[in-house]
């Protein structure tokens, strides 16, 4: 996300190490909240790392945290597979045949859930998020990307990886 998202404050951005639990960021959001109150906290995870700790979504709900998550969703474990990928490895484990409607998901734990398929909907998520958040409400916003889309810097970025 480094190269899309500019952290205006010192400790505002709590990035997660590589080496943490699968899900660790959508937990961790909670968390973020519940220290800092007053701040807005949006985690951004994929939805393979989101099954891991989706659970927790009703511990938001109940304790009132105004916490925003982006799901991407690309009906896969995206990071392993793309490193299948980049390594000339078969594609083994890594995608999902039953895709998951996070959104509803989330409505059934307490929060409010959105589904995005088009990039022209994401501001209206977001603004709708921002104020579902203000009074309380966590939001999960379910984004469906494709599955093999992957950014020229993410794409450079692991292959220097590889490389070294």
């Amino acid at each position: 996300y480094w190269p899309y998202y500019r952290v205006l404050d010192v400790g505002d951005c709590v990035p997660m190490a590589e080496q943490t639990a699968m899900g660790m960021g959508a937990i961790g959001a909670i968390g973020a909240k519940l220290a800092r109150p007053h701040k807005q906290v949006v985690c951004f995870v994929g939805d393979g790392a989101m099954q891991m700790s989706i659970v927790e979504l009703a511990t938001a709900s109940e304790r009132r945290c105004g916490v925003t998550w982006v799901v991407l969703n690309n009906q896969a474990f995206g990071w392993v597979q793309y490193n299948q990928v980049l390594t000339q490895r078969p594609l083994r484990n890594t995608g999902f045949e039953v895709g998951s409607d996070f959104a509803a998901i989330a409505r059934a734990q307490g929060c409010h859930g959105i589904t995005v398929t088009d990039p022209a909907m994401v501001d209206a998520a977001v603004q709708e998020a921002q104020r579902l958040n203000q009074e309380g409400t966590p939001v999960l916003i379910d984004v469906r990307i494709a599955k093999h889309d992957y950014s020229d810097h993410f794409v450079a970025v692991h292959h220097e990886r590889i490389d070294h």
